[in-house]
């Protein structure tokens, strides 16, 4: 269970000063720009430096439940934070980047479309995740589908404990 004084994840500051983890990170991105940002919270002399990329960048800082609500793309109010309770979660994330993958698909792409995403700067970068977002060309989604439903194959044991238990 995480554990947040004053909206601050405690729980992580005690496990980087006990040795038991180097870092944690959490990551959004922005529907409207395409940007992501990543926020740091490391161990004091384990090295890890920020970044910043092409749509991608990195902030050192102390994580919040606010960091986590933002990376999974939860709406949430100040009379929400003050209800706050535990709920188990079950991560599902694609084995393959999707923003790769849409890399395989953009010469398929309308010609103006290329242009326009082109122009935004899709071939700065070898994962496109932008691209990803507003890419609904048909052999593209099709691929997604069978590539869910091979991820959520792999992980059947875990989605059905996890759903029997709620």
């Amino acid at each position: 269970m995480l554990e947040a004084v004053d909206g601050e994840l405690a729980g992580i500051a005690r496990s980087l000063q006990a040795g038991w983890l180097r870092a944690a990170a959490l990551t959004a991105s922005s529907y409207t720009t395409g940007q992501s940002v990543t926020w740091v919270q490391a161990c004091e002399h384990c090295g890890i430096q920020t970044w910043e990329r092409p749509q991608r960048t990195s902030v050192a800082r102390p994580l919040r439940v606010d960091h986590v609500l933002a990376s999974s793309s939860l709406p949430f109010s100040a009379s929400e934070r003050n209800g706050l309770r535990h709920i188990d979660l079950l991560l599902l994330r694609p084995s393959v980047d999707l923003g790769r993958l849409a890399n395989e698909y953009e010469p398929e792409l309308p010609r103006a479309f290329r242009f326009l995403t082109r122009g935004l700067g899709t071939r700065e970068t070898r994962s496109n995740d932008m691209l990803s977002l507003v890419m609904f060309q048909g052999d593209y989604a099709t691929r997604l589908i069978q590539l869910g439903e091979e991820d959520a194959s792999r992980r059947l044991a875990d989605i059905r404990r996890f759903l029997e238990a709620t």
